[in-house]
């Protein structure tokens, strides 16, 4: 039998330039859902090349097999009892021996769970990956999902741009096949501009060195890497170095096919405006790169990554200076008018800008903000607070949201924050003020920077509050995919201001103070809406640190809602998978749970732990339970096992040490099994089998300070 070799797949979508935020997210995309399709096909492959321009997205697949092994499996049919008849075939085996391709002599019975069924061994031969790759690659195409798509021609096809080429080779045959009117080919093309014309791609290992030839970079890693290194050249060249922006270099890297560099200068007075002004100027529209010399201060001039070489560098280099000039000229005028109204004046104006309608001015805002974030100074136990310079920024905080630089949607609008910054320097507040206004503003995404000063961390704390409460009462919750006013970002930086801050603040009495400062407002719900609506946040937050989902529920039934223990009770239980003392308490909780269900008592679930007073004590009336009616040394024992825990689970608990409060009650899993083995809870003895019910409630309420075992999926009752 001949072997057949394995060949490199190429597939590559051209099409009108596609925006920059979707390049990168489509080529992973594809890539992903292509080894998730092949491998389903059964179709061995190597490793995955992704590629990448304004006007491609393509992958090499290397070492893919020519043809899928064939393929044997075992097939049941219908059962016994229905397959045949007085000895005879019925029309149910008949049609499953059709429907599989065997013979009736070939089918036999087997054994299942559920009894005897028929059966057959079933072989099918692999097919031609070609053949595979013809069919599904339309779909596949297709599937790739953008923000937004355009439909063109007849209307069947959608994606981000028209689609204007396809090329797919296994090896150097083409892989034929249609999407719309175009069919695949080996046809590609070049640099727009440096080479327009078509390229003819041999083999799909030669993609990558065809592309080159016709001035395009295929690769985005290379084309980066060439981005940064001509960026940084061009910085030495002025007498400065490059200011690093890998966001910028990102962007850029996904505009050009190929890099070249130029530099410009500006008028040195514009580096009288704040620093941020000019770099956001160069870099909002423009995509300019900065440079700065030896001390730290921006350098006259600009650099520009180009799309290719380009004939009349100086004509280019003076078209950018006059579109800079202009920008920066507005900038200037910005600023004056903007330290000529100073912060007072800026804060007066906000009494006239509408927040929301139906909630008042942003003037309004801030008002809440300084009542907010005082109870939150209240609240907030370890941080050392200067209460007037919090007050201070409370007032000042949004007042550059009136400022000519920051409103109406310009192009310094990202800067809100830090021109309250410069605005505070100009008219002489102290740094140290003025820093609380810009840091309010942190982590503005995900992985941003924190606040570094605690009156920082409380005014951040108290504006995403205020934002999400005011929001959600207006109806601009967050739903499916839409979420107008980013209310989970939001989310998401309370509970990181929690967290890495590690302030142990309650976050539903945050809410519900939130929420009083809007009164008149119909809130009916909104605080139990507000509550579920951070925990799914929460929720997600921890199971990317590999919290499991049954181990997010149980410790959520507790009740706590103090964020910090939260997390620190969900890691240090989820720790515990797999124990088998952890495994015994878990059965052991859930057979007190079931015992007390079938006697009508029910275990509440408690925040306090008064109940583990109960295993020293003489008696507890609560629950009726007393020491002198434990007949069994079984029960003795687990009695005195839980007094001896109560006082350290306590400690343990009170200094959020969850991993010793967890690992000492895992250890109470043996104990607790012994009991069951040894005493008849439901004794014939009524008054012995109250006090039983009544000691396995208390047991029941210790249980349920640290969570709800019941909900704890063990190992070997996971879903496949």
């Amino acid at each position: 039998m001949k072997i057949m070799a394995n060949k490199s797949f190429l597939l590559e979508i051209g099409s009108e330039e596609i925006p920059v935020s979707y390049v990168e997210p489509a080529m992973n995309q594809l890539a992903a859902e292509m080894d998730e399709w092949l491998t389903g096909e059964r179709l061995a492959h190597g490793e995955i090349l992704c590629f990448a321009t304004p006007r491609r997205i393509a992958l090499l697949v290397k070492d893919l097999v020519l043809k899928q092994d064939d393929f044997e499996e075992e097939v049941t049919g219908p059962p016994k009892a229905a397959a045949y008849r007085d000895g005879e075939p019925t029309k149910a085996a008949t049609g499953f021996a059709r429907g599989q391709g065997v013979a009736m002599e070939d089918l036999y019975f087997v054994e299942t769970p559920k009894g005897e069924y028929l059966a057959a061994h079933k072989k099918t031969p692999g097919r031609l990956a070609a053949e595979i790759l013809a069919e599904g690659l339309p779909a596949r195409i297709l599937a790739l999902r953008f923000p937004k798509t355009m439909t063109w021609g007849d209307g069947s096809l959608r994606f981000a741009r028209p689609i204007r080429w396809v090329v797919a080779l296994l090896g150097e045959e083409i892989v034929d096949f249609k999407l719309g009117t175009l069919r695949a080919s080996r046809t590609s093309y070049g640099h727009r501009l440096l080479s327009p014309g078509p390229v003819t791609i041999p083999v799909a290992d030669e993609y990558e060195r065809s592309l080159a030839g016709a001035n395009v970079t295929a690769d985005p890693r290379v084309r980066r890497a060439e981005v940064l290194r001509l960026a940084r050249a061009e910085a030495e060249k002025m007498g400065g170095c490059l200011v690093e922006d890998g966001e910028l270099v990102d962007t850029v890297n996904y505009l050009v096919e190929k890099a070249a560099v130029l530099s410009g200068s500006f008028d040195e007075d514009f580096l009288e405006l704040p620093r941020e002004v000019i770099t956001t100027a160069m870099k909002s529209h423009q995509r300019y790169f900065s440079a700065e010399n030896d001390a730290g201060s921006l350098l006259p001039g600009f650099i520009v990554i180009l799309n290719g070489e380009r004939s009349r560098p100086d004509v280019v280099s003076k078209g950018n200076e006059r579109v800079l000039q202009a920008r920066l000229e507005d900038a200037r005028f910005y600023w004056k008018e903007d330290c000529r109204a100073g912060l007072v004046g800026m804060l007066e104006k906000l009494k006239s800008v509408l927040w929301l309608e139906g909630f008042g001015s942003i003037a309004d805002r801030a008002d809440r903000l300084q009542t907010l974030g005082g109870q939150i100074a209240d609240l907030a136990d370890g941080l050392t607070l200067d209460r007037e310079a919090l007050k201070w920024a409370s007032n000042f905080c949004k007042a550059d949201l009136a400022s000519e630089m920051v409103k109406d949607g310009k192009e310094f609008t990202k800067l809100q924050g830090y021109m309250g910054q410069e605005y505070a320097r100009v008219a002489g507040v102290p740094d140290v003020r003025g820093a609380i206004i810009q840091e309010h503003c942190y982590p503005r995404f995900a992985g941003d920077r924190l606040p570094q000063s605690d009156e920082a961390v409380v005014l951040a704390l108290a504006d995403r509050l205020d934002a999400i409460v005011g929001f959600w009462l207006a109806g601009f919750m967050p739903t499916g995919s839409k979420d107008p006013y980013a209310l989970r970002r939001q989310a998401l930086a309370v509970l990181r201001l929690m967290l890495e801050r590690e302030l142990p603040l309650d976050l539903v009495e945050l809410l519900e103070r939130a929420l009083a400062l809007y009164p008149g407002k119909e809130r009916e719900g909104a605080d139990v809406k507000l509550r579920d609506f951070f925990k799914g946040r929460l929720r997600v937050m921890l199971e990317s640190e590999g919290v499991a989902p049954d181990i997010y529920d149980a410790v959520m039934a507790t009740g706590e809602s103090r964020i910090l223990d939260l997390k620190a009770r969900a890691l240090a239980l989820n720790s515990l998978r797999g124990d088998p003392a952890f495994e015994k308490l878990v059965i052991g909780a859930r057979r007190v749970g079931n015992i007390l269900a079938k006697a009508d008592w029910q275990a509440d679930s408690m925040q306090s732990l008064t109940t583990l007073d109960s295993w020293a004590d003489a008696a507890t009336p609560e629950f009726g339970f007393t020491h002198e009616m434990l007949v069994e040394q079984v029960e003795k024992d687990l009695c005195a096992t839980l007094g001896a825990a109560a006082g350290p689970l306590r400690a343990e608990a009170g200094d959020r040490q969850y991993d010793a409060a967890y690992r000492r009650l895992a250890d109470l899993g043996e104990a607790i099994d012994s009991y069951f083995d040894g005493v008849m809870v439901n004794a014939e003895d009524q008054a012995l089998r109250e006090n039983r019910l009544a000691f396995l409630k208390n047991l029941a309420q210790t249980f349920a300070h640290f969570a709800d075992f019941s909900k704890v999926v063990l190992e070997g009752e996971r879903e496949d």
